[in-house]
């Protein structure tokens, strides 16, 4: 069985859905997340240049120093060149990491889903599950992503403001009070986009298995006439889906108008007061230039901040449903004993098992097989026949009474040694992905080849 990585218990202070997600997934490739963080900060420091830059050509020009026509130019060419290589080895290193990140995270879902209780599995389709793997584990991304580029855009404007606050630190201080009254009516969206994706997440899950059955039983249901209820159910999950995607780009909208009328108070401001002190001298039209040069380099990343939230808000909802599947505790558990080969007596002694849906299967039912001796169940469609070869590999276990093996409770046994044990022909035909040799191995993957073929020809199958 695939290693998995423990979750801790959601009760503890380390147990932050992305504190989680860095430590386990992200912190392991510390290193091209340390050359993206770098190559973040070239980018940040030549993006915020262009400030300090203009205003120090607009002096010169003010100054009629001839130089500038050369140093000028020069500048310019030497902060986009430097963001242009920053921009491609951010990319580079940052979809590297959050790709991997993906990766590792389907790899771990798929192992936890596959060694999982039965009657945890039951619980949600297949398909269902199976979106969790492109749908949640890729707003995940999408989230990690923007995180990427938030923090692009945080030290951009760190930086600009820095070089703003050289150059005039009274209107800066004012026009970032402007900006930061965004940070209420944001987070108030922040917190309903979470909400609702975790909906829009599940709907994606009920669409995903709602397409499957209804494809997958395509047969019956056209040899049944019932085509047409098969669409009417599944456009009422279309629908819903449609309804809460409505939903969420309505308030996912809100971001961009309120972020771009921040922007504008703050250049009326800017244009206002700055109009006032040229007319009293005491600031300078390059201070103005540089000013307005670094507004307007603030005002990209501000505008991409409030959709980076909106997003991250989005990939919490996901993460929130992946680790509470990794969280899930199982309760078929190995015991402490191993059993190398059995003798074959197999004993019920007062079982008793009912579905975690309360449906009673078993009730005090008794009963000795011994080695070699064949048995054959014989009854009603759900009298318990599948119940009791489900509690033989401990599928399931009993909720009252005991099963022995050679006088071995199944519970203080090995999985792996009691399902050793254990042959199943199944009334379903399962066919995994590999050779036909492969197929027919499956269930010993040391078998050599001259066994499986010999394996065959008993079958009336070589």
């Amino acid at each position: 069985r695939p290693e998995v990585p423990m979750p801790d218990a959601p009760d503890t202070p380390s147990a932050s859905p992305w504190w989680r997600l860095w430590r386990d997934w992200l912190a392991p490739h510390w290193g091209l997340l340390a050359i993206s963080l770098a190559m973040t900060w070239l980018v940040a420091l030549s993006t915020g240049g262009y400030s300090k830059l203009i205003q120090l050509v607009m002096t010169a020009f003010q100054d009629k120093d001839a130089s500038v026509l050369w140093w000028g130019p020069l500048g310019v060419v030497a902060l986009s060149g430097a963001s242009a290589v920053g921009q491609y080895w951010k990319e580079v290193t940052g979809n590297r990491v959050t790709n991997r990140m993906e990766t590792e995270l389907r790899k771990t879902m798929f192992a936890r889903l596959v060694g999982s209780d039965l009657a945890r599995l039951q619980t949600e389709a297949p398909a269902g599950l199976a979106a969790r793997f492109s749908s949640d584990i890729g707003l995940i991304g999408t989230a990690v992503r923007s995180m990427l580029g938030g923090v692009t855009g945080i030290l951009t404007i760190v930086v600009t403001v820095a070089v703003m606050l050289s150059i005039d630190w009274q209107l800066t201080i004012g026009i970032s009070l402007i900006f930061a009254l965004a940070l209420i009516p944001v987070n108030r969206i922040g917190r309903r986009l979470r909400r609702l994706a975790k909906s829009t997440q599940a709907e994606v899950a009920s669409m995903t298995s709602e397409v499957t059955e209804g494809l997958s039983g395509i047969r019956m249901a056209r040899t049944y006439r019932l085509e047409e209820p098969l669409a009417e159910n599944a456009g009422l999950v279309f629908e819903r889906l449609f309804g809460l995607r409505i939903r969420q780009a309505r308030w996912q909208a809100r971001v961009a108008p309120m972020m771009e009328a921040l922007i504008g108070a703050a250049v009326a401001v800017l244009l206002f007061v700055v109009g006032l002190r040229i007319q009293s001298g005491t600031i300078t039209v390059a201070d103005f230039t540089g000013l307005l040069t670094g507004l307007g380099v603030v005002a990209g990343p501000a505008r991409r901040l409030g959709g980076n939230f909106a997003t991250v808000q989005q990939g919490a909802a996901a993460l929130d449903r992946v680790f509470l599947l990794f969280d899930a505790e199982n309760t078929i558990v190995d015991g402490p004993d191993r059993i190398e080969r059995a003798i074959g007596q197999i004993r019920f002694e007062d079982v008793h098992f009912a579905y975690p849906d309360g449906h009673v299967a078993l009730d005090g039912f008794t009963l000795t097989v011994d080695p070699g001796q064949r048995v054959a169940f014989v009854g009603r469609s759900g009298a318990g026949k599948s119940t009791v070869f489900n509690l033989l590999p401990r599928l399931y276990d009993p909720t009252g009474g005991r099963i022995l093996l050679d006088g071995h409770d199944l519970r203080s046994l090995t999985l792996a040694s009691l399902r050793d044990q254990i042959a199943v022909v199944s009334q379903e035909s399962v066919l995994l992905s590999g050779t036909v040799a492969q197929n027919i191995g499956f269930g010993r993957r040391d078998a050599l080849r001259a066994e499986i073929e010999a394996a065959a020809a008993a079958a009336a199958a070589d």
